[in-house]
């Protein structure tokens, strides 16, 4: 054999061996990720492929330079010493994932976990790298052996075929979850002096008595409070749901989720597994892209991915949430903790100042440019901590309070405390520990306010303030034991239901305080109707335009909310004074919001009363309650039974 085919020879071997050692590392790394991760359905093709792909990449790095070398003639020493090297990294790969299954397996073990088992399989797989390492790297190093250079090069095609699967899965899981990696190359037309740009913030799990200009402490929201002085304040302002994805699809849509049928449970073992928003469904993002508007979204929350249909109509869509969940998820891969030591601004988190630092250079690069822009923060919801030390809101674990919590300590005796325990009533917190908890869910509220603060005053230093539409609301509340629970999605009161809504546009009146009830899916006709693009047909479509309120040409609304995420589906209609809630059981319950703000008095066993505010609410709200045109085939069946309960119908 020549001395360049020798050299050819080594460089292919280096590379096959390469291929095959990285492929079977990082599918033990995956199955390992995989067997930790909350998010398995969601995340099962990320948590396997991105492992293989990346631990592949690394091992092909330290070999292609040194086998570029052996190739040379007369350098014959190059090719021993990248066959000594590529063993020894072979080595150190399977040792080092070995140390920290290890770990894992030892934790699981001391914590009781029923992981452990799977732990010990994975412990076994990491074994067999290492003695394949060996036996491969050793073979090539001392011998000659065809028959093993035919397997190992049989078996680099395999898994390459395998990587090249594993880089598609990771191309379609960022497409499903909302993360373009080009580079920005949309752009807008030139927006014109009568035309505005359009700014939507969404600040997740924002209790309107959190804002002073709602009835809140002077100075937790110093930011959002000078824009409702700026602009106009609704201050009975309803969701449609208690929780994000279909409060979020009705603000989008002007539906209430009856009617855009975004959020219902597809697979009851699967907080995840919901319904996502119908392509066919009109939103105010579809008809400014019309319109002409450059449209762009950076969010958080697991529930905004692409995969529940938001992504329609935008150019470019960014959910931080599920960048730094993949981080969270692939933390403890030997390729991601080397990545990130490498590259430690790669890293991504999902906290407001990850949405702010993506959104502050985009307004630099597109100000003069008529543009759409959506902003959600997280902050506020649980996991509660502080917001300035927290690197994600990871949702993993179901805690309600993150492991970093103020001065890096812990809430009382208790560093963690799950959810659905302490919704279910398993754990119990006396009166200090609840103001603690309260404490850290107000830090969030400040840290979002000052992430707005941020974006407001860049579009001051841009001139855009005086062209540009802003929108701020909440998708829901939180609740803190008012009726007996925590967190949220899972009752109609106002707590949860009640929101800010803050609308600012130039020209438009300032210092107005608007006390009518409105609802969130009054805000996609109001955007339409301000920016003059073509609104959604009247069929299609059960909110209106905010406008006709500051003239007093409006009637009264009556907002009606519905889709729990975690209790009995229930029914709510919200009119001025009163609130109407109809289990789907049957029980009924009525209060008197006037004299009863708070919702303590049910006022359901006064049958005269009831009937009374039945009529009542017929004559607010049959409008709204009675299905639309095309819209009719949308409302689900509990739906016409609530109408049918109340009386209504044509």
């Amino acid at each position: 054999m020549s001395a360049e085919q020798s050299s050819d020879s080594s460089l292919t071997d280096i590379l096959a061996a390469s291929v095959v050692i990285g492929t079977i590392a990082g599918f033990c790394d995956g199955l390992a990720t995989l067997s930790r991760n909350v998010y398995v359905p969601h995340f099962a093709l990320l948590c396997v492929s991105a492992p293989i792909v990346l631990t592949t990449a690394w091992l092909a790095i330290v070999a292609i330079p040194l086998a570029i070398l052996a190739r040379l003639r007369g350098w014959a020493p190059y090719a021993a010493l990248a066959r000594a090297i590529t063993i020894l990294a072979g080595i150190v790969c399977a040792l080092a994932l070995l140390f920290w299954w290890t770990r894992l397996a030892g934790q699981a073990a001391q914590a009781g976990g029923g992981g452990a088992l799977s732990y010990l399989i994975l412990l076994g797989l990491a074994a067999l790298t290492v003695g394949v390492t060996v036996v491969v790297r050793a073979a090539l190093l001392h011998s000659d052996p065809l028959r093993l250079r035919r397997w190992v090069r049989r078996g680099a095609v395999g898994c390459g075929v395998l990587n090249v699967l594993a880089i598609a899965f990771l191309g379609v899981t960022m497409a499903r979850e909302g993360r373009d990696f080009l580079i920005d190359r949309h752009s807008g037309p030139p927006r014109r002096p009568d035309e505005l740009n359009v700014l939507l913030i969404t600040i997740d799990t924002l209790r309107a008595d959190r804002l002073a200009t709602f009835g809140g402490a002077p100075g937790l929201t110093p930011h959002l409070d000078q824009l409702a002085a700026e602009g106009v304040a609704f201050a009975t302002a309803i969701a449609q749901s208690p929780w994000t994805l279909p409060s979020i699809a009705s603000i989008f849509t002007g539906l209430t989720p009856g009617g855009h049928g975004a959020g219902w449970s597809t697979n009851g073992l699967d907080l995840l597994a919901r319904t996502p928003l119908g392509s066919e469904v009109w939103t105010f993002v579809k008809a400014l892209k019309a319109c002409g508007y450059l449209t762009q979204a950076f969010v958080t929350n697991p529930y905004l991915s692409m995969r529940y249909g938001f992504g329609a109509g935008f150019d470019r869509f960014e959910n931080v949430t599920m960048e730094s969940e993949a981080f969270v998820a692939l933390g403890d891969t030997l390729a991601v903790r080397l990545l990130a030591s490498l590259f430690p601004n790669l890293v991504t988190g999902d906290t407001g100042v990850a949405v702010t630092a993506r959104v502050l250079p985009w307004l630099d690069r597109h100000h003069e440019e008529k543009f759409l822009v959506w902003l959600h923060y997280l902050d506020a919801h649980a996991p509660y901590g502080d917001p300035h030390v927290l690197g994600n809101k990871s949702f993993r674990g179901d805690t309600l309070l993150s492991a970093i919590t103020p001065g890096g300590g812990t809430l009382g005796t208790l560093p963690f405390i799950p959810i659905a325990r302490l919704r279910a009533g398993e754990v119990h917190l006396d009166p200090a520990q609840r103001r603690q908890l309260i404490s850290l869910y107000d830090a969030g509220v400040r840290y979002d306010d000052e992430q707005v603060g941020h974006v407001l005053r860049r579009l001051g230093r841009l001139g855009l303030s005086d062209h540009t539409l802003v929108v701020v609301a909440s998708d829901h509340g939180e609740e803190f034991w008012e009726h007996g629970g925590v967190e949220h999605g899972h009752t109609l009161y106002e707590e949860l239901i009640r929101v800010p809504l803050i609308v600012r546009w130039p020209g438009g009146p300032a210092r107005t305080r608007i006390s009518d009830v409105v609802r969130l899916m009054d805000i996609a006709p109001t955007i339409t109707d301000l920016t003059g693009c073509q609104a959604a047909p009247e069929d299609a479509i059960e909110g209106r335009s905010l406008r006709p309120l500051l003239v007093g040409r409006d009637e009264p609304r009556t907002a009606m909310s519905h889709g729990l995420l975690f209790a009995e589906e229930r029914r709510a209609l919200r009119s001025e004074r009163f609130k109407y809630i109809e289990w789907a059981h049957g029980k009924e319950e009525v209060y008197d919001l006037r004299s009863d703000p708070n919702e303590r008095r049910d006022l359901a066993g006064q049958e005269e009363l009831i009937a009374a505010l039945r009529t009542q609410l017929r004559e607010r709200v049959v409008a709204q309650l009675v299905p639309l045109g095309p819209s009719a085939a949308r409302v689900d069946d509990r739906t016409r039974e609530l109408m049918r309960v109340l009386g209504y119908g044509r």
